[in-house]
């Protein structure tokens, strides 16, 4: 009730239920909190991560820029405005953690691999092999634990691309998991995944 007369007098604005801002008085009107303060403080009360678009520029794997923005969380919301930014919300079957928002959004990338602006399959996966590599040999590990809740292509592509470059680590549950007779029509080429006939990947 406090929020609400603050509100109605002007002295906070209401961004959505639980979250408020104080406006600032400057030459040009009363001021608003930015985009990226705005989605720092959603992530922070709701949980989840960016994805879409934003998270694979931020990937390098494109050069667009996001007209709506794509949280992912265990929660799902209707589409809204939010300080003048679209917001869209994805169920995630995985819970994020600090710990492994950076592997999702590779998962997510796979995923979404021929349907990135600007960036054809195969670019998209040297592009997730390059961040692959950057990872820790434990955060590969954790990778193939996180793959095994995405889609049976996602799975596959993970399994191909650690066979091909880091065969240490074990992807008998990413095997195990897809049914042996199933064909994974991706567009990705042999230059860029030897492995992929192995993992039935066409």
């Amino acid at each position: 009730k406090l929020l609400s007369r603050m509100v109605q007098k002007g002295q906070l604005e209401r961004i959505e239920r639980g979250l408020y801002y104080k406006p600032k008085k400057t030459l040009f009107g009363r001021s608003r909190p930015g985009a990226r303060e705005v989605l720092a403080k959603l992530l922070e009360k709701n949980g989840g991560y960016i994805t879409g678009t934003a998270a694979y520029n931020r990937l390098g794997l494109t050069t667009q820029n996001p007209g709506v923005i794509v949280i992912a969380g265990r929660t799902y919301r209707s589409p809204r405005s939010v300080a003048g930014v679209t917001i869209r919300c994805r169920r995630t079957k995985v819970i994020p953690t600090p710990q492994n928002v950076e592997l999702l959004e590779i998962l997510d990338a796979l995923r979404a691999a021929k349907h990135i602006p600007d960036a054809s399959v195969d670019d998209v996966v040297r592009g997730v092999i390059a961040a692959i590599g950057a990872l820790t040999p434990a955060q590969r590990s954790q990778l193939v634990e996180c793959a095994l809740a995405y889609n049976p292509s996602v799975r596959a592509l993970v399994g191909a691309i650690m066979r091909a470059r880091w065969p240490k680590v074990s992807v008998d549950a990413l095997a195990a998991s897809l049914n042996p007779l199933t064909v994974y029509k991706i567009g990705v080429s042999d230059a860029v995944l030897p492995t992929r006939k192995q993992w039935k990947i066409m």
